[in-house]
């Protein structure tokens, strides 16, 4: 039990973070919008009570993705975006074979998917 505990302080230490993946060559591809600067994939892992009701350690809401997805947009010197798609998993059922851990503290990534714009 101590193992998992401290295996679980662990992964929420490294799970509270952000990544951010932008394809800069269209090759041609266009939106209704015009050319876009860049398409963008932003993904916010965190630790969420009970599969997904209140953030813990991190925030992987769909509200709280969608923050990392502008916030990454803008450092990219985005003016304009769009969200095309958002994907959201809650891990509650069960992580390494343990099924009780998971229903209470359950890892969430949320993936927030679309074009930006530098215009």
């Amino acid at each position: 039990m101590k193992k998992t505990l401290i295996t679980m302080a662990l992964a929420a230490c490294m799970l509270q973070c952000a990544t951010v993946e932008r394809s800069w060559r269209a090759k041609g591809m266009t939106t209704p919008a015009g050319p876009p600067l860049a398409y963008q994939a932003s993904t916010t892992y965190a630790i969420h009570l009970f599969c997904g009701w209140r953030p813990l350690v991190g925030d992987a809401s769909v509200d709280g993705a969608m923050q990392n997805f502008v916030s990454d947009a803008r450092k990219a010197g985005a003016l304009k975006y769009e969200v095309s798609n958002v994907d959201q998993n809650s891990l509650c059922d069960s992580v390494f074979g343990i099924t009780i851990i998971p229903l209470i503290f359950s890892p969430t990534i949320t993936t927030v998917y679309g074009p930006i714009y530098s215009r």
